[in-house]
């Protein structure tokens, strides 16, 4: 084989595994987006029922809780778009 195959042979490997490992890593984000949308919806609906003035502090931290998981979720969805996925929609179920 000659150098200029070796070295063709070798981008198209490298490509691959480049290719491989971000798969996994989309993956990975995207596993961690759907746990992202599980918080959000149980920040918010555990702040909006907690009732009575004593669980007032309580609703806005969670409330709080909620935005900083919205953060987490976009800054998630903007990698996953980088590395060229598509981010999920669906939330985790357990």
């Amino acid at each position: 084989m000659s150098k200029t195959n070796d070295s063709m042979s070798a981008a198209a490997d490298a490509e691959t595994a480049s290719s491989s490992s971000r798969e996994e890593i989309t993956k990975g984000l995207n596993e961690d987006l759907a746990r992202e949308y599980k918080a959000i919806i149980q920040y918010v609906v555990f702040s909006s029922t907690l009732k009575g003035a004593e669980y007032g502090d309580i609703a806005e931290q969670l409330k709080k809780h909620a935005s900083q998981e919205l953060a987490h979720a976009l800054e998630v969805s903007r990698q996953i778009d980088y590395l060229g996925g598509d981010p999920t929609i669906k939330m985790q179920r357990n």
